[in-house]
């Protein structure tokens, strides 16, 4: 550097404050600002969206004029059902008609696409900006004359021609696609619009699950390459980011691979005609910026030349030897190896510059330290107080980031607690919730500093000796202790055993209740100052604001799901009520041609048999056959009337009922069924009559649902025999119904959630999820108990228990 250049920065650092201390009175009084919504397709932290919003930021700052930034995110790369559009359109309508935007710019497809939706109701008049625009813009959706912007148009031929000129000879090459994001979708679009000399050559990993996909890269062999694209969806719909994305091809490749999109540079591509989000988020606030001038929207055209720059990777033309003079002039070099001077200008040019200030300041300070020394060490106070004070806003300002990024505060948790104790230097800081019986249940989240390394996690099981701290923790009641002496002995025992010579205790309220505590330690005893506490104190305020926030929103979807599923179970309730209706009809209609044959069919036999024809001869037998049919379809048919039609008794009106007999009736109905699905059903049942109070038709469906359960269980199994086996045991004050599988079972996860309205293992093949909800409501008005277990191999067994009625056993009554 020139030494009239250090003159010139040295002159500059001196004037620097007179410079601010003018432009502050300059601009003392308040400006107008303006309010500029940013509306982005998919969700923070995809590498795409966050370059947008850094381009626009740069550009912003950089500017004189007052902006106020709003950023939301419809996040439609992971959640793309209607459902999900019509709640965040709902959430939008009511949360944008609270602001007033002077402008909205949009990033990509499907937010433009959003608010011309809802243009007319929510965004009417406000000028538009879209940028990162892959699909043709029909111009009948911008005739208002108050939305131009950027379109995204990837120059793949040219990044096909550079892969070709650099690889001499190479062969096919495999395009890293996906079949379902919109971006991927239109990326095949303009793909599949290449010369004929282009399309011959591409081959498409497309229609794969991750694991295929990282199996296919894999198989690629030289001289072919690899252009990688966008592959956010697999055929499985699992969603994976970009960043995850190349991480799978470039583990797996072993040619060359190159791409269309800055954001997969130094992430294992040798590069290619990139385009960039920070250009199309710059390129977009210069936009806005000109609409918010005066400029009218109309005479600003749409920027369709915004394809990107020729970049690669050094480190990767190196990998493949790759011929540098084959580059385009204007290409741009990552990881260029760097001499000492260019590697460190930076810091030599600042080292410099502080040594030359420090200089001139200790020459002019050593004419009067002696009487400048007391107002030295007041300011060094008042610079530990402010340095202080702004470690901690921005500390604040981070967690309220992370937290305001989710509704689910637990996934950035440890986003949280890492930044608490990179901050504070807390030795370890920890988040516990209760459990109903106001134990410590769950560990949600818990970091360790190097302070803090020798400090071992409390097991949330062996607590005893903490009850005591925990009933002053529900009270409302924070714990300071800077080396365990207020505690007793036993709580002073249980740190010291894990290494915690210091601890803080601050109850987590969430909606008027003790939801949990947050703990703070140190493995040698320390001084809890004022300041310290009061930090940590509105760090959990701020946790337990974001717990409740997730507490209601987890209330909100939940209250969502079983609006809808109670409406779909009035639906199928009416539905079954009619045919309750239509059925007492049927069996009437069935009843009188029934009766007609049996009568006729008896006549018959009866008139043979006094005419002397033989009882084994065949028309007797066909005859006798016929009778016993009937008999049959009339039993079927009464059991359905009885099934369908009859009124079900009131919890009250409790009747003395064989067991074993309701048992074989419920079968008997079910039995083509069973056959049907290809099982074999077998009864087992206690000898005589079993008798109890109950309800025989609600008894009767608790054995049809539980068989119906189980059918559908063996239905999702591959079995050489399909088992449903059904007994009957007789204790002597009890009556056990047991019913088995050999389906797949339960998962242990479930529980007794089973059991739950609304829950259901089926919900994707149209159950309900009130089955066991009614068999469970059944057996408990009878004053029975339910419960399952999974089988030794394979399969379920449920036991339903009553109590027997042994006043009419002896008599059978």
């Amino acid at each position: 550097m020139k030494k009239s250049q250090i003159k010139k920065m040295f002159f500059g650092c001196l004037l620097l404050p007179l410079f601010l201390i003018f432009t502050v009175s300059v601009f003392a009084y308040e400006q107008p600002s303006h309010k500029i919504l940013v509306l982005h397709s998919y969700h923070q932290g995809l590498d795409w969206s966050d370059n947008v919003s850094r381009g626009i930021q740069e550009i912003m700052s950089a500017h004189d004029e007052e902006v106020e930034l709003f950023y939301e995110y419809l996040d439609t790369k992971r959640y793309t059902d209607s459902l999900y559009f019509s709640r965040i359109e709902r959430f939008y309508r009511e949360r944008l008609q609270q602001n007033q935007f002077d402008l909205i710019i949009t990033v990509d497809d499907d937010a433009l696409k959003f608010l011309l939706d809802n243009r007319e109701e929510i965004y009417k008049n406000i000028p538009v900006v879209f940028c990162g625009i892959n699909q043709q813009i029909d111009e009948r959706d911008i005739n208002d004359g108050m939305i131009t912007g950027i379109t995204e148009r990837p120059d793949f031929k040219a990044t096909i021609d550079i892969m070709e000129k650099l690889h001499p000879g190479s062969g096919l090459i495999y395009v890293v696609n996906d079949l379902y994001t919109t971006t991927a979708k239109i990326n095949r679009m303009m793909l599949d619009a290449l010369p004929e000399n282009y399309r011959n050559k591409l081959r498409f990993i497309d229609n794969v699950s991750f694991d295929e996909l990282a199996e296919e890269v894999a198989r690629v062999n030289s001289p072919d390459l690899i252009l990688m694209l966008t592959f956010n969806k697999d055929k499985n719909q699992e969603f994976i980011s970009y960043k995850e994305e190349s991480r799978l091809v470039a583990e797996n490749a072993k040619v060359p691979v190159y791409s269309s999109w800055e954001f997969f540079l130094n992430r294992g591509i040798v590069g290619g005609k990139l385009i960039r989000g920070i250009d199309h988020g710059k390129e977009a606030a210069l936009m806005g910026l000109r609409i918010l001038h005066g400029e009218k929207t109309s005479e600003i055209p749409i920027k369709e030349d915004l394809q990107g720059l020729y970049m690669f990777d050094q480190n990767l033309l190196k990998k493949y030897n790759i011929d540098k003079s084959k580059l385009p002039a204007e290409a741009r070099i990552i990881n260029k190896p760097m001499d000492f001077y260019s590697l460190n200008k930076t810091t030599i040019v600042v080292v410099l510059l502080v040594l030359v200030v420090a200089f001139v300041i200790i020459l002019v300070l050593s004419r009067s330290v002696q009487r400048r020394k007391k107002a030295e060490k007041l300011l060094l106070l008042k610079q530990e107080h402010l340095t202080l004070a702004f470690k901690q806003q921005r500390l604040m300002a981070e967690i309220v980031t992370y937290l305001n990024s989710t509704n689910d505060f637990t996934q950035v948790i440890d986003k949280v607690l890492n930044a608490i104790t990179g901050s504070t230097h807390v030795g370890k800081v920890s988040l516990y919730s209760f459990s109903e019986d106001d134990k410590i249940g769950q560990i949600i989240g818990s970091m360790t500093s190097e302070k803090g390394e020798g400090i071992e996690e409390m097991d949330s099981s062996r607590t005893e000796a903490m009850q005591n701290i925990i009933t002053r923790i529900l009270k409302n009641e924070t714990i300071v202790s800077p080396d365990l002496s207020e505690l007793s002995e036993g709580e002073r025992q249980f740190f010291e055993n894990r290494g915690i010579r210091s601890v803080m205790l601050i109850p987590i309220k969430v909606v008027d209740k003790i939801n949990g505590m947050a703990g703070f330690a140190f493995q040698e005893p320390h001084v809890w100052e004022k300041d310290e506490q009061r930090l940590l104190l509105t760090l959990v305020r701020v946790i337990a604001n974001a717990w409740e926030r997730n507490f209601q929103m987890n209330q909100f979807l939940s209250m969502e799901k079983q609006h809808a599923e109670a409406v779909r179970v009035m639906e199928r309730t009416s539905r079954l009520a009619s045919i309750g209706v239509i059925t007492g009809g049927i069996t009437h209609e069935i009843n009188q041609p029934l009766n007609a044959i049996k009568i006729t069919t008896d006549t018959v036999l009866r008139k043979m048999r006094r005419e002397g024809t033989e009882t084994g001869s065949y028309i007797v037998r066909k005859l006798e056959a016929i009778s016993k049919g009937t008999e049959r379809i009339d039993e079927i048919v009464s059991h359905m009337r009885n099934y369908w039609v009859n009124p079900v008794p009131d919890s009250d009106e409790l009747q003395l009922v064989d067991l074993n007999t309701i048992v074989k009736n419920a079968l008997d109905l079910l039995r083509r069924q069973i056959r049907n699905h290809g099982i074999v059903a077998t009864q087992k049942l206690a000898a005589g009559e079993l008798y109890l109070k109950g309800n025989k038709i609600q008894i009767e469906q608790v054995v049809i649902n539980l068989v119906v359960n189980s059918i559908h269980a063996l239905d999702e199994v591959e079995r050489e025999k399909k088992e449903i086996n059904v007994r009957t045991v007789k204790k002597e004050k009890q009556i056990e119904l047991i019913l088995e599988d050999n389906g797949a079972g339960i998962e242990s996860s479930i529980g007794e959630q089973l059991f739950d309205p609304f829950y259901s293992t089926k919900k994707s093949k149209g159950g309900t999820g009130l089955g066991l909800a009614i068999v469970k409501t059944f057996v408990t008005k009878m004053n029975g108990d339910i419960r399952y277990e999974n089988r030794e191999g394979d399969g379920v067994r449920f036991v339903i228990t009553f109590t027997k009625d042994t006043e009419n056993e002896s008599t059978g009554s």
